[in-house]
């Protein structure tokens, strides 16, 4: 080309091809880049573990003072009630607490079973009445006075000895520590022959066994 002289425009057709051109390139950049790179993933774990045990639970009964014992066979401790005569009390003591290590419970009282040669007569004329009471109290009439803590009966009711403890009533046991046992529950036992036993029921002896039947809760 002579100095002076001026390069021809590309022409229209030139300048479309060329412009293909670019834009197949761009696109092929472009295509190559979505194509060619690959996003990493991090992965981690996080574990836990955990210990399982079971908890304990056992329980121990006192009767009028007497030693804990496991009375878990009938007919456990026993205590004589002798010489009864109608509309007369006699009053028993049971303490009823949790052995070391043992969590906490209820104690729940069912009626008395009946037996012996005179058990069926007169269970159908003792009568009884259960209150729950401070474990260093003392077990007599005057646990009675007042507004006690009802297990069996009220104020003026008192059922048969077959009778259970009264509907909605919760005797809690207290949980033990490692080392020592928990603070008992007390229940003062009032019973006697009903104002109108009969005169065969005199001489009479039998046997009644009650059950607490404790649960951990």
């Amino acid at each position: 080309m002579n100095p002076g002289d001026r390069a021809s425009p590309p022409s229209a057709s030139r300048r479309r091809v060329s412009v293909r051109v670019r834009a197949a390139i761009a696109g092929g950049l472009a295509l190559g880049l979505g194509a060619g790179f690959t996003l990493a993933s991090w992965n981690d774990a996080e574990f836990a573990k955990a210990t399982f045990s079971a908890s304990r639970f056992g329980t121990q009964s006192s009767l009028n003072g007497g030693a804990y014992a496991d009375n878990a066979t009938a007919p456990g401790a026993t205590v004589a009630l002798s010489g009864m005569v109608p509309n007369s009390p006699v009053y028993t003591m049971v303490r009823i607490r949790t052995n070391a290590q043992s969590v906490v419970g209820t104690a729940t009282l069912g009626g008395a079973v009946m037996s012996g040669t005179g058990g069926t007569l007169l269970g159908q004329w003792t009568q009884y009445r259960v209150v729950r009471v401070d474990p260093a109290a003392t077990c007599d009439a005057t646990a009675f006075a007042g507004t006690p803590n009802w297990v069996v009966g009220a104020a003026d009711t008192a059922p048969l000895i077959t009778t259970g403890q009264n509907s909605g009533v919760t005797n809690v046991l207290a949980a033990a520590t490692s080392a020592a046992p928990g603070t008992a529950t007390a229940f003062c036992f009032q019973t006697y022959l009903a104002l109108s036993a009969p005169t065969t029921t005199q001489s009479l002896t039998g046997t009644a066994v009650w059950t607490f039947t404790t649960r951990s809760t």
